[in-house]
């Protein structure tokens, strides 16, 4: 993932995206961690295992990035968005500002811009696939 500040993003991530998972009925609560540099990289592992590797770029092209939360985990980490000031939408094009999108299969979900200007987008699954 290209970055100007890998280190300060990968903090950011961490920050907005630490919440709740539910397994097998049980509450366990996680933070996403930042792991130690790997060659030119700052990972940062996600509680599915996924990592994603932050790169230092002194000019960053603008990229889509979404997380798939539970519900719970959606209300957590857009409760930080909105408690930090940070601008959400509802639309991908950012024209529809200060609200959240619902789709016909029940998914719900918002969009915002990191440090980077990368969109970053959190949303839940469609009721129809849990």
């Amino acid at each position: 993932m290209p970055i100007t500040d890998k280190v300060a993003a990968a903090n950011k991530i961490n920050e907005l995206l630490r919440g709740v998972v539910t397994q097998g009925g049980l509450h366990l609560k996680y933070r996403i961690t930042v792991d130690p540099p790997l060659a030119h990289f700052t990972p940062v592992t996600l509680a599915n295992g996924v990592s994603l590797d932050f790169d230092h770029y002194d000019h960053v092209d603008e990229h889509h990035y979404a997380f798939q939360l539970s519900d719970e985990e959606f209300e957590a980490a857009f409760g930080r968005i909105r408690d930090r000031g940070i601008t959400y939408y509802a639309d991908p094009a950012c024209r529809r500002p200060g609200e959240v999108y619902a789709n016909v299969s029940g998914a719900r979900g918002a969009y915002f811009r990191d440090p980077n200007g990368h969109l970053m987008e959190i949303l839940t699954p469609s009721s129809s696939h849990p």
